[in-house]
């Protein structure tokens, strides 16, 4: 795989977005909410997936006032958090690292609570809840009626 290697095609990548950041923030980037208030923008990041995903991707670590104030800052980062959390996956679930592409597509919305999450609920069939009782499994269920490009070649 080359270094642009992303598993959803631009018009997945859209759809991901917008039901992920409709769970987490009614898809709104200037706020910060959750648990303590401790996560922020459309995606509702932590500081640490904030700092991590700019550090991958060499750029200055923003300010949380800046990373609210630029969505085009915060897709470029939850890119790369999701990107990290597909190659993690793949070097530690036993499951997710033999699953389609296409499955994969649906599990990784599931990051929104953590990649060793998604891996307890793959490997050992953990439901992880968030602060709020929103359960690990709500991000993937959010794709249900989703039909990803993917399907028609795995």
């Amino acid at each position: 795989m080359s270094d642009n290697y992303f598993i959803y095609t631009p018009n997945e990548w859209e759809e991901v977005k917008t039901r992920v950041g409709k769970i987490e923030s009614d898809n709104r980037y200037n706020i910060t909410g959750g648990a303590g208030n401790l996560y922020h923008g459309r995606y509702q990041m932590g500081k640490l997936a904030i700092k991590e995903a700019a550090e991958e991707l060499n750029i200055p670590i923003p300010s949380i006032e800046e990373f609210k104030n630029k969505p085009r800052l915060q897709d470029k980062l939850y890119r790369q958090f999701i990107t990290s959390g597909d190659t993690w996956l793949k070097q530690n679930s036993k499951v997710y690292k033999g699953m389609t592409e296409t499955d994969r597509k649906k599990v990784l919305p599931m990051l929104q609570l953590g990649a060793g999450n998604v891996r307890n609920f793959l490997d050992k069939g953990v439901v992880k809840e968030d602060a709020f009782k929103t359960p690990i499994t709500k991000f993937r269920d959010a794709f249900n009626d989703y039909k990803w490009e993917s399907e028609d070649i795995d």
